[in-house]
């Protein structure tokens, strides 16, 4: 019976060989097909993720730009109205965590940057002059860590972005700022971070 057994154990042997070959062969397709799977999840939500926080900035028209994703490289593209809603797009693209970089194939519509270029110097000084007056408020003030506050101002529209300690700082940030004259909105997008 030994003799028997012998010419089998190679034969054994290979199958198994071959199998364990079959096994791991399909185990990497499989994790192949995860990772193409994960990827593509991870490039959608960062789609919607960039997609949705253009919609809800209220200084520019999130409508107008269609965004798209690739091994987390997003492309932002349409044509907006003002130059400044090209800057304030991929700023907000870049900011979303998981985005490794942008690619601006955005548009300015060019009938608006003639009429942009007549009102923007105007707007542009009342807009410097709001953001200055905020910060020195926000200067002034004990409660809130002003150095760890930017303020941005587009159209009387005032946007506090940064970290502070508490939401106590966060709000009392977007009350200094809404008792300015000449803000017209306050977009507070401070984080907390204790």
């Amino acid at each position: 019976m030994l003799t028997v057994a012998l010419p089998l154990l190679p034969a054994r042997a290979e199958q198994r060989a071959t199998a364990q070959w079959a096994a791991e062969s399909v185990g990497q397709k499989i994790d192949r097909s995860i990772t193409l799977v994960a990827e593509f999840v991870d490039d959608s939500t960062l789609t919607a993720q960039v997609k949705g926080a253009l919609l809800q900035d209220e200084t520019i028209d999130g409508n107008d730009i269609a965004v798209s994703t690739e091994a987390g490289v997003v492309s932002l593209n349409g044509v907006v109205s003002h130059p400044q809603m090209v800057v304030r797009a991929v700023k907000i693209a870049t900011q979303i965590p998981g985005v490794k970089s942008v690619i601006n194939q955005l548009q300015v519509k060019s009938d608006d940057v003639a009429q942009s270029r007549s009102q923007s110097i105007g707007e542009y000084t009342d807009d410097a002059l709001t953001t200055s007056a905020v910060k020195a408020k926000l200067l002034a003030d004990s409660q809130v860590p002003s150095r760890h506050v930017k303020v941005e101002t587009h159209d009387g529209i005032v946007l506090l972005s940064g970290q502070v300690t508490s939401q106590q700082q966060a709000d009392r940030a977007e009350a200094i700022a809404r008792a300015v004259s000449g803000v017209k909105r306050v977009k507070n997008v401070l984080t907390v971070k204790p």
